[in-house]
């Protein structure tokens, strides 16, 4: 039984003392079928916001504790966070006001704008990690490209694949643990540091001209390329390295 379940049943236990408050016992019974039939309604509202912040928590999670990236600019993540807690929490006497005051509908109005509220902010924390992932399978595809040229690691292939399968998938199951979810990211950024194969590394380890870099790049993208004019610095360059001599051929 949840928080406001127990608080919402204290309130139902409540209503129950109070027959003697009452000048015939029928009225009380209506009241109490009315006040019960409120309290119901505001149950099943307050589990919506209760399931609406708990998904938003668990994208923010995602993105800031994951991926260590930062909450969107503008601040509706926290307003939307505050704005639901602040209807969360309520004691048993706030909810027996509540009912005997007649002003269920309106807090139930504030819930569904509580909801809005967190759905809208939620969105902005998916389009966040929709660029993570967009990054991070650019990355993937550079990578691959240039293992096309210099022969392709099994473990490196694997570790791609599952980056691939972790940002397209994996952290957007709302059921996951975010605890392994962060183990298990640290773990695939550690293998793709340690055997990362990427262009701008790949430069820098054969000391490659952007020009060639360029040509090398068109070359795994499309598998072949034809060149009116190489440059014989260029030429010098890609069979310099052993790993391109298998894949670049020139004629003259």
């Amino acid at each position: 039984m949840t928080k406001t379940e127990m608080q919402l049943q204290s309130v139902v236990e409540q209503i129950e003392t109070k027959a003697t408050e009452y000048e015939e016992f029928e009225n009380y019974e209506t009241k109490k079928q009315q006040y019960l039939s409120s309290l119901s309604s505001v149950e099943n509202s307050l589990g919506r916001l209760e399931v609406r912040i708990e998904s938003l928590e668990f994208y923010v999670d995602i993105l800031t504790i994951v991926h260590d990236r930062e909450l969107p600019v503008g601040g509706e993540v926290d307003v939307a966070r505050d704005r639901a807690r602040s209807l969360l929490q309520r004691d048993e006497d706030d909810f027996y006001k509540l009912v005997v005051e007649n002003n269920e509908d309106d807090y139930e109005h504030k819930i569904q704008q509580a909801i809005s509220r967190l759905n809208k902010a939620k969105e902005a924390v998916k389009d966040e990690l929709r660029d993570v992932q967009s990054e991070w399978e650019d990355s993937v595809e550079t990578a691959r490209s240039v293992q096309k040229l210099v022969g392709e690691s099994q473990e490196m292939s694997e570790t791609l694949r599952e980056i691939e399968k972790f940002v397209s998938r994996t952290m957007w199951e709302e059921s996951k643990d975010i605890n392994q979810l962060e183990a298990r990211w640290n773990n695939l950024e550690k293998k793709y540091q340690q055997g990362e194969v990427g262009w701008e590394t790949f430069q820098q380890n054969h000391d490659l001209s952007d020009e060639t870099i360029a040509i090398l790049q068109r070359l795994a993208n499309e598998g072949e390329i034809t060149l009116d004019k190489l440059d014989d610095a260029v030429a010098s360059e890609m069979l310099s390295i052993d790993a391109l001599r298998n894949v670049v051929k020139i004629s003259i």
